[in-house]
């Protein structure tokens, strides 16, 4: 299994907006104890299988912009399945600007999501004023 972060022994180590992509875990800490991590994200593998490479985009502009409701709703894409994070989508939308996310468009979502949930997403945002093709 491949780690993004490993930390072995010590203590009061402080780990805040990390980002670690491609591997099975994120941070590995062992024998380690007082540590303080916070805003953290890990896309995982399997998260790349599923939304593409472009997903790194949206993890990326999660990060830059520090907002915890923001990261709230990244971790529920990256760790539900995809039909249970529409809500998620919809709020990272709203906070990040736009169906366009760096290179992620959401108009790939309408491949991965059922079309119902792909629906209930575009319903969503037409209730913001926002245009999902």
């Amino acid at each position: 299994m491949s780690t993004g972060i490993k930390i072995k022994g010590g203590g009061g180590h402080i780990l805040s907006w990390n980002l670690v992509v491609g591997t099975d875990i994120g941070i590995d800490m062992e024998d380690s104890w007082n540590n303080f991590l916070q805003g953290n994200i890990h896309v995982s593998k399997e998260a790349l299988k599923v939304y593409g490479e472009e997903i790194v985009d949206v993890a990326e502009a999660v990060q830059k912009s520090h907002d915890p409701e923001a990261l709230l709703a990244l971790a529920n894409i990256l760790t539900t399945s995809p039909d249970n994070a529409v809500a998620a989508w919809a709020i990272l939308v709203k906070k990040l600007g736009g169906v366009r996310i760096g290179r992620f468009s959401l108009n790939v979502l309408s491949g991965i999501l059922s079309n119902a949930a792909y629906s209930l997403l575009k319903m969503a945002l037409k209730s913001h004023g926002i245009d999902l093709p």
